[in-house]
């Protein structure tokens, strides 16, 4: 994370030059289709959506050692992690009728 991150990382400009373009806009372009198909909230951008869900999924795991100790969450795992976000995304991704 440290590498990507921090300017001068290492890995920081693989990533932002060759790795990253290409499958953030791949996926916000899934993300645009399922929009179009009706399988997906219209009100949620799907750039932004790119976005939610990096934030979902390194955050928590790169953040763990603060969060953990300010919340009291020693108790939870990373299974208790990756199903919160898998139901935060699937109900609030969901299209409201």
């Amino acid at each position: 994370m440290r590498e990507v991150i921090s300017e001068g990382g290492s890995l920081r400009d693989l990533l932002l030059q060759r790795v990253l373009p290409e499958f953030i806009r791949a996926l916000a372009q899934k993300f645009a289709a399922a929009q179009k198909n009706g399988r997906l909230n219209a009100r949620l951008d799907p750039r932004l959506l790119v976005v939610s869900a990096i934030g979902l999924t390194l955050f928590p795991v790169a953040g763990a050692p603060i969060w953990r100790q300010v919340l009291g969450a020693d108790d939870l795992s990373l299974g208790d992690i990756r199903s919160h976000a898998l139901a935060l995304l699937a109900e609030g991704m969901k299209v409201k009728s």
